[in-house]
């Protein structure tokens, strides 16, 4: 279970694109739980479970992941082992995003 901020590896179902463009299906960064609320402050489909929740992922808040596409979350404070494993238009990728 996501407490409501802390520093997180996320591995996600879908990939996702990046700030920097790329697409990942992993992200390491500090991590804060947010949920969708309508102009008067009311919390959007609480019936709904994960729906309209979502996790942002360093400290400018530009990575901004579904609840609902996240698969793993665990909490680690140190920078995760990254292992080269793609390349994107001839050049080798970290397979971990890296929110700062």
């Amino acid at each position: 279970m996501l407490k409501e901020s802390g520093t997180y590896l996320i591995t996600t179902d879908l990939s996702f694109c990046a700030p920097d463009g790329v697409f990942y299906r992993a992200v390491w960064g500090v991590c804060h739980l947010h949920e969708f609320y309508d102009s008067d402050g009311i919390e959007h489909i609480k019936h709904r479970g994960r729906e309209g929740v979502y996790v942002t992922v360093g400290d400018s808040a530009k990575c901004k992941i579904a609840m609902c596409n996240i698969h793993y979350a665990f909490e680690m404070d140190t920078l995760p082992k990254i292992i080269k494993s793609k390349t994107v238009n001839g050049l080798e990728v970290d397979n971990i995003y890296i929110a700062k």
